[in-house]
């Protein structure tokens, strides 16, 4: 009797090992299935793109400047955008500088955006928007048209962050020959049109004397002969700030 209740025990203690032996692998193939699946889940990149309206916004920019439509360019730009449009770095001074273009005649044309950079997640994408433009004073001396580009960032896809405008082949071909006519002419209004880096001055008489002189260069290019401009009178390039030439009233400005 004796010798079965001890067989007894033995078979209920072997069922007891194996139930806990069954558990424990349980255990552990569950924590390893799972490190597993954890260990295998991909990871999310996503690819640089731009925002759904960037491209809207910065063609409706250039579009609104080519326009003149002053009141829609304002709406586009964000207030603390970082601005370089000649003389104009701020939202009130733009409103200004597309007054001057008028007075003076200046009309452009848009071309195209194009994406130049994208972020990954957010923030700022950066357009090259293209036009061409021409103006009075540019006709009157016989040149066509001439291209701009526009560099224009758009952070999250709101508002124009960042804008800068480049023209090509402006300067020399143009400003300079109005510029030596304004030294023969007017050169007692040239501080008051001109910023010391010789861009126009955008103060509200600046813009007044601009339109007049601009309209008198014009009509009198058309009473020049064939090929003769005003740097027939003075063809030396000017190299003096506009407060240096207002102390030389009368004097006409030489290359040493």
């Amino acid at each position: 009797m004796r010798k079965y209740k001890i067989l007894a025990l033995l078979a209920v203690f072997a069922v007891i090992v194996a139930a806990c032996s069954s558990d424990s692998d349980s255990t552990t193939t569950t924590a390893a299935d799972t490190t597993t699946t954890t260990a295998a889940e991909p990871t999310s990149v996503r690819a640089p793109q731009e925002g759904p309206n960037d491209l809207a916004i910065a063609e409706s920019f250039t579009r609104a400047r080519s326009d003149g439509n002053t009141d829609a360019v304002l709406l586009l730009i964000a207030d603390d955008a970082a601005i370089s449009i000649g003389s104009a770095t701020t939202k009130g001074e733009i409103a200004k500088e597309m007054r001057w273009q008028k007075a003076t005649g200046l009309v452009s044309t848009f071309d195209r955006c194009e994406l130049r950079s994208a972020p990954i997640d957010g923030d700022t994408t950066k357009f090259a928007c293209y036009g061409s433009w021409t103006g009075s004073v540019a006709t009157s001396l016989g040149y066509g048209p001439s291209t701009f580009k526009y560099v224009i960032d758009i952070t999250d896809g709101s508002a124009i962050s960042g804008v800068l405008l480049v023209f090509d082949g402006y300067t020399d071909s143009t400003a300079e020959p109005f510029r030596e006519w304004m030294l023969q002419e007017h050169i007692d209004d040239m501080a008051t049109m001109y910023t010391r880096t010789w861009y126009a001055d955008l103060s509200d008489e600046s813009i007044e004397l601009w339109g007049e002189r601009t309209s008198e260069f014009v009509a009198e290019q058309s009473s020049y002969s064939r090929g003769r401009t005003p740097l027939d009178r003075n063809p030396h390039p000017i190299q003096q700030s506009p407060e240096s030439i207002r102390d030389q009233p009368g004097e006409p400005m030489h290359r040493p």
